[in-house]
């Protein structure tokens, strides 16, 4: 079985035909036991998974040891259907390709394309919760009618040149200051509209006050995607996240996102998982399922790292990133034998806004930033739109030159299509580049194993057949 890549490279048709074939450098192999004498395929670049018997495997491996082969040669080794898999898989690639060169051509179109602009924009860095985690100071400051007419002054001038705008709300809590957030999304919406741009809008928002009203207005006007964040079932939650005067939340903002799941295509909810709530993960889970929640709301455990200075405090409890790849498996198996759906699989790339070179953080001030672990450090900012436009400072620049690829053993690493080369944050900012790695260098394995067991589980039973 074949699961698709989800990225694709379509090749010229006029392209010189392939002379030969070899096997991606990018290819993963992992048994599925003596038993049942079958292995996965996984490739990391494409995202492709392929079950095969282990015969197949070695025939492959003895007719890829003389490649580079031609795909006449290999048809003849092998069934034709199986090579069509393998190379629509991308788990054998043209001999002349450099997958490497590749990936990182592809990463400069995504960072410099000038068709596309992304915003982040904190119209508030206030909250109304007070988590012990939180990398924020939470000053109190709101964005006014003046910073409102710049930002759509900046994206006005802008469209023309567009095929895609998308827009991000963070804070702070951006619903603490709900007015200027529909001003902003109405201009955008509308104005993206006019021009025939492609507008995508989504929010990061802690639910309290996401009542039904709101979340259908914010709906109307294009926001299709929310994150809500738990921190575990209720006990835990109402702990840590709570509101300033002390009461807890939990309650209010479940109903809210209940409710708002009628109007948006998709909701995160990401439940905050540390060393103090393990558990509650399965518990959170348990409740979206019995509430018929799980086709729109995307439940997944949520890595709680102390990354700033007002968040160090709070790092004894916090997991390193190998402790949470053995989490993330350890809930994965407990899914599976509860019926639910493995949640966690890679996703290729990393979509790391603070490098591109038309994407930008603006705070409540209309100062711009490239990483959202920097708003309303004003010794970070990289910009400012004034009433003059908008203006640059020398600080860009290491944010734009910075290459991910520079690291040898990053180019060298098989796991480097799913993260390439991890976060950019705290290499530039701290020279730090210890939390590169992605969890999946330690966990890869059993996720794609237990992915694959719920995908085919959930494909046999809609096709009424018996369960695994």
């Amino acid at each position: 079985m074949l699961t698709k890549p989800r990225l694709q490279i379509h090749q010229d048709k006029n392209a010189p035909p392939v002379t030969g074939l070899q096997a991606s450098i990018y290819n993963f192999r992992f048994s599925l036991g003596e038993v049942s004498g079958a292995c996965l395929l996984y490739n990391s670049r494409t995202n492709a998974v392929l079950r095969i018997s282990k015969q197949l495997a070695a025939q492959l491996d003895n007719a890829l040891d003389a490649s580079p082969i031609t795909m006449e040669a290999l048809t003849k080794r092998l069934h034709a259907d199986l090579v069509e898999a393998l190379n629509s898989g991308g788990f054998v690639v043209d001999a002349s390709l450099d997958e490497r060169r590749l990936l990182k051509a592809m990463d400069q179109n995504a960072r410099f394309g000038s068709a596309r602009l992304a915003l982040t924009i904190a119209p508030t860095l206030a909250c109304n919760f007070r988590c012990p985690y939180c990398y924020q100071d939470h000053k109190s400051r709101h964005m006014n009618a003046e910073v409102t007419e710049r930002i759509k002054s900046f994206v006005g001038k802008q469209l023309r040149y567009l095929s895609d705008f998308s827009v991000s709300w963070y804070g702070g809590e951006p619903l603490l200051v709900k007015d200027r957030v529909l001003d902003l999304q109405r201009y955008f919406f509308e104005a993206c509209k006019e021009a025939n741009v492609n507008f995508g809008s989504s929010m990061i928002t802690n639910g309290y006050l996401l009542e039904e009203e709101l979340a259908r207005t914010l709906s109307n006007t294009g926001v299709s995607f929310v994150q809500i964040t738990l921190d575990g079932a209720a006990p835990s939650h109402n702990k840590r996240r709570k509101l300033k005067n002390g009461r807890g939340t939990f309650d209010r903002i479940y109903e809210n996102l209940k409710t708002a799941s009628q109007y948006f295509e998709r909701i995160s909810l990401r439940v905050n998982i540390d060393k103090t709530n393990p558990e509650d993960l399965d518990i959170i889970r348990d409740m979206v399922a019995s509430d018929g929640l799980s086709d729109k709301v995307y439940v997944y455990p949520g890595k709680v790292d102390a990354v700033t200075d007002a968040s160090r405090a709070y790092a004894e409890n916090c997991y390193t990133r190998r402790e949470f790849a053995e989490y993330e498996v350890q809930r994965g198996m407990e899914a599976l034998t509860r019926g639910q759906d493995i949640e966690t699989f890679p996703r290729l790339g990393n979509g790391c806004g603070a490098i591109c070179s038309n994407a930008f953080v603006i705070d409540p001030d209309g100062y711009l930033y490239k990483c959202w672990n920097d708003v309303g450090e004003r010794d970070a900012c990289v910009g400012q739109l004034s009433e003059q436009g908008e203006t640059y400072r020398p600080q860009l620049a290491q944010w734009e030159a910075f290459d991910r690829f520079e690291s040898e053993e990053c180019r060298a690493c098989p796991y480097l299509p799913l993260c390439i080369a991890g976060c950019s944050y705290e290499e530039i900012a701290h020279g730090d580049a210890s939390h590169k790695c992605t969890e999946f260098r330690w966990n890869l394995e059993e996720i794609v194993k237990l992915k694959y067991v719920s995908d085919l589980r959930h494909r046999l039973q809609s096709e009424g057949g018996a369960s695994v």
